[in-house]
């Protein structure tokens, strides 16, 4: 017989003793009437402060703008000539038309006030302050304060609360995300929103943390979990509760004093909230500790006197550290750091989420599709993207049918809202489509940046020097425009026109494949029209030969004795109106007639 436990039926191991009970539950129960009502009281008070987290899209929706009024160069305000197109949107009950300015969502340099759709959002952060174009940065910086915050009161949240508690953390972030939302949604001044909108963000996520520490200090044993858990419910009522406010009110002023009220709500129902036991404990307030656990107790059915429950308070020296003894000890700073970069990386990621969630709005349709690819390409920089409406509309293809072979293929193509791909563009049979989809759209293209509409957008790009400066020393690299020589495709290439010297040169290589039919023999021209302060009013510099720094007298130009020579007439100088002279136009309607002829 062996000694005692080398019997085959004898464990290998010791069993593990049982785990000591936790002084809380021993007294009051894991869980119980208590905890629910304390819990469910913490969770209305903490939850609406989140709705400020994803109230950041509901405040900064994409609405339509154009502008309302302009100051020419001379300092006085005109409203911009406009014309109404028609836009359909579809609603619950059929079809609703708004009608919109074709110069809806260009920015123009010299406007100093623009006008937005008020058809259903009523106010946004952007109607507010005219946020768009230049000041379209704005929107993105309040945001990413706002973020900021919600950085920072998550990490003092906690700092806080272990220094004053865990209600009076819980009251004071509550209180002050109250007093500072009503604030928000009264100031008219952009920098002092900012501010407040930073300070209740910050009180909003200090509020949610410091109460769910306050839970998970109340629960134990296997309830932890769950009762932990039920916390990270309020994330999705807050989105609910967000959702409803913008769909019911639609004005983010009444979004915020909404969500004060429903803080306010939860303020009052923190009277009814006692401090966490557990943090009295630490704290070696154990009077009053007992008192709660006592009340607790009765409330959960549980038979104990108040001297019946003992309660051991914490090593003095554990109930005194703070943040910075966590940092002089190896392990626990390796493991604290390595919690800090989880928390930071999966609050960012959700940060922005919410960020962007606006900004991409509708950017799919905008961003993808044929015309946004092939405007893309490289040496397609000069196209402007013609919108959708226009190209839909009969009235503005008239003529086009006859000319393409696939004409029915190719538009299709262009309204396309996929890009084509690497196997699109080895198939044959696409390219040939593809072929004719390039001429339709160039051929529209030079039918739209003649409209009001493309007018602007053109505008836009020539103010950026987007079609590039001339190439003539004397004109101090003048912006142009592209313009082609003849109204067919396949008959010259795109030339670009001066409107200082009022010639026409030959574009970049870059530019050297696009066909000048794309842009039409007619642009500039009607461009310097309808934008005359953009004509150039500085007088054009000629060139002056000299021989050894002598001029040459009453010396014409090679061109303008060529001219005599063919019975034309020089004109020396263009009108101011942005015509073009008869004699540029003639030579360019004998480049153009030999290029076809060919």
């Amino acid at each position: 017989m062996g000694e005692k436990g080398d019997a085959e039926t004898d464990p290998a191991l010791p069993k593990p003793a049982a785990p000591k009970q936790d002084q809380i539950s021993a007294v009051i129960g894991e869980v119980g009437r208590w905890q629910i009502e304390k819990i469910l009281l913490v969770f209305i008070a903490a939850a609406p402060g989140l709705a400020h987290i994803f109230h950041s899209a509901f405040i900064t929706p994409k609405t339509k703008f154009w502008c309302g009024l302009a100051v020419d160069e001379a300092g006085n305000e005109y409203a911009p000539p406009t014309n109404q197109t028609s836009v359909e949107h579809f609603m619950e009950n059929g079809t609703e038309q708004h009608r919109y300015p074709n110069i809806t969502g260009v920015c123009m340099d010299n406007c100093i006030d623009y006008n937005h759709d008020h058809s259903f959002w009523a106010h946004t952060m952007i109607t507010e302050w005219d946020l768009v174009c230049e000041k379209l940065g704005l929107k993105t910086l309040a945001k990413l304060i706002l973020f900021t915050g919600f950085a920072l009161g998550s990490f003092c949240a906690g700092l806080v609360s272990d220094r004053f508690g865990r209600k009076p953390a819980i009251w004071g972030a509550s209180i002050t995300m109250l007093i500072f939302g009503t604030i928000t949604s009264f100031v008219p001044w952009f920098p002092v929103f900012v501010f407040t909108w930073w300070v209740t963000g910050t009180m909003a996520i200090a509020c949610y943390t410091a109460a769910f520490v306050w839970v998970m200090e109340l629960a134990a044993g296997k309830w932890k979990i769950y009762i932990g858990m039920s916390m990270n419910y309020s994330w999705p009522v807050c989105r609910l509760i967000i959702a409803a406010l913008a769909w019911g009110f639609r004005d983010w002023h009444w979004h915020l004093r909404a969500i004060s009220a429903l803080v306010a709500v939860g303020a009052v129902l923190l009277f009814f909230v006692p401090e966490s036991p557990r943090w009295l404990i630490a704290r070696s307030r154990m009077d009053e500790a007992k008192e709660i656990l006592y009340q607790a107790a009765k409330k959960n059915g549980k038979n104990i006197e108040k001297d019946q429950i003992i309660l051991q308070a914490p090593p003095a020296g554990g109930s005194k550290g703070g943040f910075l003894d966590i940092m002089r000890h190896p392990t626990l700073r390796v493991h604290t750091l390595i919690m800090y970069f989880n928390w930071f990386t999966t609050a960012f990621i959700m940060y922005g989420l919410a960020l962007e969630t606006s900004d991409d709005e509708g950017e799919t349709s905008e961003d993808s599709g044929w015309v946004s690819w092939f405007c893309r390409l490289k040496g397609h920089e000069l196209f402007a993207e013609v919108e959708e409406e226009y190209v839909r509309d009969n009235f503005n293809l008239y003529g086009l049918r006859g000319r393409f072979t696939f004409y029915d293929h190719a538009l299709k193509m262009i309204l396309s809202s996929e890009a084509p791909d690497e196997d699109d563009l080895a198939d044959t049979e696409f390219l040939e489509i593809q072929r004719d989809a390039t001429d339709l759209y160039g051929l529209i293209h030079a039918r739209y940046i003649v409209s009001p509409r493309g007018l602007q957008v053109m505008r836009e790009k020539y103010l950026k020097g987007t079609f590039g400066t001339c190439p003539r020393a004397l004109c101090d690299r003048q912006h142009v425009l592209p313009i082609g020589t003849a109204e067919e495709p396949r008959c010259a290439q795109v030339k670009i026109f001066c409107p200082k010297c009022e010639q026409v040169y030959s574009p970049k290589s870059k530019y050297k494949e696009l066909d000048g039919a794309y842009f039409g023999t007619s642009f500039p021209q009607i461009f310097l029209q309808s934008f005359p302060s953009l004509v150039p009013l500085e007088i054009t510099q000629a060139f002056v030969p000299r021989v050894f720094g002598f001029r040459l007298h009453k010396q014409r130009s090679l061109i303008a004795r060529k001219l005599e020579d063919e019975g034309i007439v020089p004109q020396p100088s263009l009108t101011r109106k942005g015509e073009m002279p008869s004699a540029a136009k003639d030579a360019m309607e004998g480049v153009s007639a030999q290029a076809c002829d060919a």
